[in-house]
């Protein structure tokens, strides 16, 4: 099955395409199957419950994971009707593979946060700071676009005068973990 690329302001659109009637005229609850970027989560249920409140005929079930697992669970057969994924690269990986119908559309921008706990025992407070010896570092994995998005950060970071000589080599030895998804890392 294709997945269908829609945005969060146009997921009514396909919802109603696939809507439909029972045989006597009641109206039967049609399910739209979104697979979206795990970073995505929060505000795409946000969007499905006001939409369901809205629309009681149509229910929104999801598929979250990262961008680059979900285009393949797609061609493996997956049932999806959307497709949400956190980068262009891996989007136009699926139109290329023809899991995608239509043009893809940017619907939403990351920006990369660094998150500590509470506590912050790290005293981590600017970038350079994950240069300290002492720290230990989750990120995603390089074919995740955060994790990639990392890296090209300390790339910068390696090419511009401003910065301590040698932090991208130290934050990169700090890094402990590279997980599949944003989920895993906050975890």
């Amino acid at each position: 099955m294709k997945a269908r690329l829609i945005g969060v302001t146009v997921i009514a659109a396909v919802v109603f395409a696939t809507w439909g009637c029972g045989g006597d005229g009641e109206a039967q609850r049609t399910t739209v199957t979104v697979f979206a970027a795990s970073s995505l989560t929060e505000a795409f249920e946000d969007v499905a419950t006001a939409f369901e409140e809205q629309n009681s005929e149509f229910e929104v079930q999801f598929n979250f994971a990262g961008s680059p697992t979900l285009p393949t669970q797609i061609a493996q057969g997956a049932p999806a009707d959307v497709y949400a994924s956190a980068d262009e690269e891996n989007m136009q990986a699926a139109v290329d593979a023809g899991l995608v119908q239509g043009s893809p559309r940017v619907f939403a921008r990351n920006s990369l946060t660094i998150i500590v706990p509470s506590d912050n025992p790290g005293d981590v407070h600017l970038l350079p700071d994950l240069g300290k010896d002492s720290l230990r570092i989750a990120v995603a994995a390089p074919e995740v676009p955060v994790g990639r998005y990392t890296r090209e950060v300390l790339d910068k970071i390696a090419a511009d005068d401003g910065f301590v000589p040698g932090l991208r080599e130290s934050v990169l030895e700090n890094i402990v973990s590279e997980e599949p998804n944003v989920k895993a890392v906050v975890a």
